[in-house]
């Protein structure tokens, strides 16, 4: 019986050091990095076949409104959840005052963006969604929630749950997209997709963390001191996250104003290609966050932080997936697109975003420094750097060359990224 006990002991003991190790961490990570990218590539090649470039064109354009408006309103309490959170034990207290001020932010700041999209922006969307904002708003409130909630699942090393949270939302966005295909809805219908994941994810995460959910204290003072906390930390950090996004998104809005729907589908189809290898180094990013905010406050050399051997080996993950992602374009990609599809030109804009993404991979993975350093101020005059960048090539090379112009902005503002985030890493002594 005892030597039964010892071994069902060391059984258990076995089990739980494996699922605790860093390595099975990335791994879980890496896998939903793994079914992000095809759920990405399965939805775009649904509605491609369904809707046609029209309806690639509305989907990429929901999407510019979806990330720019969460980030908008969320108001960067996420970054503040992530930030505090990396660096605290007494989570719950942290997390009553995020997420009640987020509901409250979020509802005002949704209807102003849905506002802004009704009678400012409709000339950036197509005519069909302009009006059919009910659903963007509602996402919108979901959306910002989620946020809170997977940078809380970042912030206390729940890299198991954070993972799988994000790999169920484009999972839920593919599901639903087949079942309003096999309905023969309208390509206007796409934005409900939204809804049903972003619902999908909030329940997952209530239910799966429902005991930790259910130790957040709302008591009065915590509320009113981390109500407080968050909302001089987001003031301070919306400027980045709303301008981080809109950055990703702005090429797509801008060749609205140059180019047909269809060339727009074009660029949107193989710019989700270029996002989807993106979401290798955001996974990355988010897998050493942890790391990186103890690197930061253990008060180790810039030197020590940018080129340790787990960022370089990290690194070599992401060459390998370039090289075997633009040999798969051309390998898989040809029997699966409509012959309408331009596969030279949706490989040229692959290229340019891919190869730009991997040369400044090193930098790329702490893109989140300053927000961990707790210096938002920092990271929002980084962000308008990375978005000028970005808007002014891309306003004077679309008109000239439409599509390439367009990823031509986009990859000059990834490696004006890198180089920012470089100095300040190498510098970052001084800044604390």
């Amino acid at each position: 019986m005892t030597r039964m006990v010892h071994y069902i002991d060391r059984h258990v003991n076995y089990v739980s050091r494996m699922y605790n190790s860093d390595s099975y961490k990335l791994l879980a990570c890496l896998a939903s990095f793994g079914v992000i990218g095809l759920s990405g590539v399965l939805l775009n090649f649904i509605v491609l076949h369904g809707y046609g470039t029209e309806g690639v064109a509305i989907l990429n354009q929901f999407l510019a409104l979806y990330f720019i408006g969460s980030q908008l309103a969320t108001f960067g309490i996420h970054q503040s959840t992530l930030a505090h959170t990396a660096a605290s034990k007494k989570t719950s207290q942290i997390m009553g005052g995020a997420i009640l001020l987020t509901l409250i932010v979020a509802i005002f700041l949704s209807l102003v963006f849905v506002g802004l999209v009704e009678y400012v922006l409709r000339p950036f969307v197509n005519d069909g969604f302009a009006g059919n904002t009910s659903s963007l708003f509602a996402v919108l409130i979901l959306a910002s929630i989620n946020k809170i909630l997977i940078a809380w699942l970042n912030g206390i090393g729940r890299l198991y749950s954070y993972a799988f949270s994000n790999a169920l939302r484009m999972v839920l966005l593919l599901i639903a997209a087949t079942f309003f295909l096999q309905k023969q809805e309208t390509a206007f219908e796409i934005p409900y997709i939204f809804l049903i994941s972003e619902t999908g994810v909030l329940l997952y995460i209530i239910v799966s963390s429902f005991k930790s959910l259910a130790s957040v204290s709302f008591s009065a003072k915590q509320i009113s001191y981390w109500f407080k906390k968050h909302f001089e930390f987001g003031k301070r950090a919306v400027l980045s996250g709303f301008i981080l996004d809109l950055n990703t998104k702005v090429d797509v809005l801008l060749l609205s104003l140059f180019v047909s729907q269809s060339d727009i589908g074009v660029y949107s189809f193989a710019a989700m290609l270029g996002e989807g290898f993106y979401q290798l180094i955001f996974v990355l990013k988010n897998y050493i966050s942890k790391t990186l905010s103890t690197e930061i406050y253990d008060n180790k050399s810039c030197i020590d932080i940018a080129y340790s051997k787990q960022k370089t080996y990290l690194m070599l993950l992401v060459y390998v997936a370039f090289a075997a992602c633009n040999i798969a374009y051309f390998v898989v990609l040809p029997s699966l697109l409509p012959p309408s599809y331009s596969l030279l030109e949706g490989f040229i804009i692959f290229l340019i975003y891919s190869l730009c993404l991997t040369i400044a991979s090193r930098w790329l993975i702490m893109d989140n420094f300053y927000v961990l350093l707790k210096r938002p101020d920092l990271d929002n005059f980084m962000r308008i750097k990375i978005f000028l960048s970005n808007f002014v090539l891309a306003f004077l090379t679309i008109p000239l060359f439409g599509n390439v112009g367009a990823v031509s902005a986009v990859g000059f503002s990834i490696l004006v990224n890198a180089f920012l985030v470089r100095s300040a890493v190498l510098s970052y002594s001084t800044l604390k």
